[in-house]
This record gives C-alpha cells, sequence and structure tokens, in this order.
C-alpha cells in the first residue's frame, strides 16, 4: 500500500470514529466517577435511552422473599414488592430501586435492605429508614440486626438500628479467605488489566480510567481541531 493511501485511509478512519471515541472517553471518566456527580440519581427522559430501552419485557431478579402471616414480600432488582390476589404490587413508601434483602422477625416486624438503605415496618404502619448505604446482605440474629453495607463491612446493630458496631467475628472470614485464595485465571489477568485493577488496585482503578478517558478526549479534540484546520487551509484562495 502506498503511504499517501495509507495516510488517506488513517485519516478517513479517523474521522469516522472521532465521536464514537469521544463519546467513549467522556462516559468512561462519568462511570469512574458516577458517586461523586450523582449520575444514578439524575433522571432523564426515556427518549435519551436510544435503542438500550426496548419493547422486551425487562428481566427482573428476585433476590430475597419473606411472609408475614398471610402476605409476602418480594426483594428484587426491581424493587421491593407485595403480592396481592397473586400479582405483585409495588410497597408504598419506599425508594424503587434495587432491594436485596427483605426478612421478617417473629414479631412481624419487616426489615429491607437495598440501594437505598436499610428501611423497617413494624406490623401494619409505615416504613422508616433505619440507616443511610448501600446495603449487600441482612439477616437477623437472636442478638440483633447483621447487615453487611458497602464499604463498611460487616455490622451488627442490637437496639433495632439505632446504633452499629463491626459485627463480632465476621471480620475473620477475610482470613480464611486469604488463607485459600481462589485461582488465577487467564481471563481474570485479562480484566485486571483492562480495568486498571492490575496497577492501582480495585479502589483506584479510576486512576486508569482517567488517564484513557482523558487520552482518547484529547486525540479527539486535537485531531478534529487539526483536520478543520486542514480543511480551512484548503479553502483558502492561494
Amino acid at each position: 500500500m502506498a503511504m499517501g493511501s495509507a495516510r488517506g485511509w488513517h485519516k478517513w478512519v479517523s474521522i469516522a470514529l472521532l465521536i464514537p471515541m469521544f463519546i467513549i472517553g467522556a462516559t468512561a471518566i462519568f462511570i469512574a466517577h458516577d458517586k461523586s456527580l450523582g449520575t444514578q440519581d439524575l433522571k432523564l427522559a426515556p427518549a435519551m435511552a436510544g435503542n438500550a430501552m426496548n419493547m422486551k419485557m425487562p428481566e427482573v431478579i428476585v433476590r430475597d422473599v419473606a411472609t408475614v402471616g398471610d402476605a409476602t414480600f418480594i426483594a428484587s432488582q426491581a424493587g421491593l414488592f407485595r403480592m396481592v390476589g397473586g400479582f405483585p404490587v409495588r410497597e408504598p413508601g419506599i425508594p424503587k430501586g434495587e432491594f436485596r434483602s427483605v426478612k421478617a422477625d417473629a414479631a412481624g416486624t419487616l426489615y429491607a435492605a437495598g440501594k437505598y438503605g436499610l428501611w423497617q415496618r413494624a406490623g401494619s404502619g409505615a416504613w422508616t429508614q433505619l440507616r443511610e448505604g448501600d446495603f449487600h446482605g441482612l439477616g437477623l440474629m437472636p442478638n440483633g440486626i447483621v447487615a453487611y453495607l458497602k464499604d463498611q463491612g460487616t455490622l451488627l446493630s442490637s437496639d433495632g438500628g439505632k446504633s452499629w458496631i463491626e459485627a463480632p467475628g465476621f471480620a475473620k472470614l477475610g482470613v480464611l479467605a486469604a488463607r485459600e485464595p481462589e485461582a488465577y485465571t487467564l481471563q481474570k489477568l485479562v480484566m485486571d488489566l483492562h480495568t486498571g485493577k492490575f496497577f492501582f488496585g480495585k479502589s483506584a482503578e479510576w486512576i486508569w480510567i482517567d488517564i484513557l478517558g482523558a487520552t482518547l478526549l484529547m486525540l479527539c479534540l486535537t485531531g478534529g481541531w487539526m483536520w478543520w484546520r486542514s480543511q480551512k487551509q484548503k479553502a483558502q484562495p492561494v
């Protein structure tokens, strides 16, 4: 292939991919900083979803089920629901986000935990929030409530959720896991290289993402500017 032809292909392929590369670079930075930017809480019009939303029935993943009397409560990826007449009805007075656990104690008090905190409902009363945070697990024990809170570990409350301490003994699970590490496969290595975890660790993956995202943005902006300058110079009379 002639040098001029190769340069032509390089130029026009780069121009064609300018917008996709810019989108990838910008969205990579948004993904890495989704919590600090609050992107998960910013609601957009459905029309902005493009082809990401289609007419297929969405799959709802059931996380947990609890029964109080003849009432069944379902914690799911789509929220917390109650079965009424054989049909799920969204539970009122509680956020619509993902709930991963729902438990009931002997007195009929319900506890629901998920993306928007830990919630409690006593009897037929209203739901009240016991604690904010991203909960990934919930259990009821004779000595209180045990819950796994992201970035804080496994916590125990012996006073109905008013105060929390580190759950005794649960931290030792990490010691046992360290003694029996999972096999490190090629698939994990590839994924760790891709995400930057291999270089910076899980907590600092955002550094890798920011570097690549910023590089893509810089290449797109400078490349687009140079192309625009060349086209402008060609249009000028000699």
